[in-house]
């Protein structure tokens, strides 16, 4: 009896570990959150210089054949309004203009122009979202574009333009971080 009732014990505990177990399993980080980048950044880093980071991203550009297609974070020399953003942009005609980004903060993503609507349309809707989402946006900073390399090229050394930094071949939207690009020469140290 005493043996009996030892082994009920042994498998009722033997239950509950298993059961403990599984519910821990279940609560795994790694389908509860987001996957984290890949590890491929588009932007300035925070050690650079800007004439380093513009240096490097005309490398990087570059390097890339004209008819291949990238992700690029394109950076203006200061803020924007969506009308002038538009002005340099639309005359590509990019295959995709992935998010606007702001200095300081998270890039938004964009849908594309709706028939009858403009990249500048688009830029001033989601502008005026952002700020009444409580961002204080001064403007447009950059924007993230799929684009072949020939394009970007093209707009390479325009008056307005800081950066064209391409992103790695291969890079998937969603899958690289964006690194807001800071206009001062030099950041100070932390």
């Amino acid at each position: 009896m005493i043996y009996r009732r030892r082994r009920i014990g042994a498998l009722i505990l033997i239950i509950a570990l298993i059961l403990t177990l599984g519910a821990f399993l279940m609560n795994s980080d790694k389908t509860s959150k987001p996957m984290a980048p890949n590890g491929d950044v588009i932007g300035r880093d925070y050690q650079e210089t800007m004439a380093d980071y513009t240096a490097r991203t005309h490398r990087a550009l570059a390097d890339i054949p004209d008819d291949r297609t990238v992700f690029a974070l394109i950076t203006f020399s200061q803020p924007l309004t969506p009308a002038q953003a538009g002005g340099i942009l639309e005359p590509i005609g990019f295959q995709r203009v992935d998010a606007m980004v702001f200095d300081g903060a998270k890039e938004l993503a964009l849908p594309e122009p709706t028939a009858g609507a403009t990249r500048s349309d688009v830029f001033e809707q989601w502008l005026q979202r952002a700020r009444r989402a409580g961002l204080d946006v001064k403007g447009i900073d950059g924007v993230v574009v799929y684009a072949t390399a020939g394009q970007l090229k093209k707009l390479e050394g325009q008056s307005g333009i800081i950066a064209i930094d391409p992103a790695p071949e291969g890079a998937v939207w969603g899958r690289f971080g964006i690194q807001p690009v800071k206009r001062l020469e030099e950041q100070p140290q932390r």
